[in-house]
């Protein structure tokens, strides 16, 4: 019994350090991840814009194809940040699993009641059940999306039939609705998907 409470103790000490140093990194990671989401965004805009601002010279298909590109990559972008929020928050129950045994965790304990995610599960909050840094950028795409694709059909004074190649513009419209859709489907998924690892793990 002795030497299970000295393997504990020392397993807190461990634990204590590595959260310590797990800390400091996690801040430089997220100062990482905020310009690599603002240079992915940048590199997208930027090259629709171009393209934008260039329209009369390039045909109309062409251009819905630089705009359907877009959104494509925007979907990406939603989706790897959602994969990433996952991960995170898969993670934070192994992290709690381990803080609960060390009897880190606890109202009046180092870490609060909140940090564990079984206990603070995020069920009916899908619009925040992502870290909150994540949160806010995912955001950001599907609101680029809508305003790309508004620019897009101002731009070529859309109006649809099916008569050729107007045909081609309708195609490539419904495929950009259907990526801007994509955003919030990704997002559902993976809540539901992190639900399931915290219920189970409860």
């Amino acid at each position: 019994m002795s030497d299970n409470k000295n393997n504990i103790s020392e397993l807190r000490k461990e634990i204590l350090l590595g959260f310590h140093t797990q800390f400091a990194e996690n801040q430089r990671t997220r100062e990482q991840s905020f310009l690599k989401i603002l240079s992915f965004l940048g590199a997208v805009i930027f090259g629709y814009a171009y393209v934008f601002h260039n329209y009369p010279q390039i045909s109309s298909i062409e251009f819905s194809y630089v705009a359907l590109l877009s959104e494509l990559l925007l979907s990406f972008g939603a989706l790897i940040i959602v994969t990433i929020s996952y991960n995170f928050r898969r993670d934070q129950v192994v992290n709690a699993k381990i803080r609960t045994l060390v009897r880190l965790i606890g109202d009046d304990k180092i870490f609060p009641t909140n940090y564990d995610p079984r206990l603070s599960n995020p069920e009916k909050r899908i619009h925040n059940w992502m870290p909150d840094f994540l949160n806010v950028f995912y955001f950001l795409f599907p609101i680029v999306q809508l305003v790309l694709y508004i620019s897009f059909l101002d731009r070529i004074d859309a109006y649809f039939s099916l008569s050729t190649p107007e045909l081609g513009l309708t195609l490539v419209s419904i495929l950009c609705v259907f990526s801007i859709f994509l955003t919030p489907l990704f997002n559902w998924i993976y809540f539901r998907k992190i639900n399931r690892v915290i219920n189970e793990n409860r």
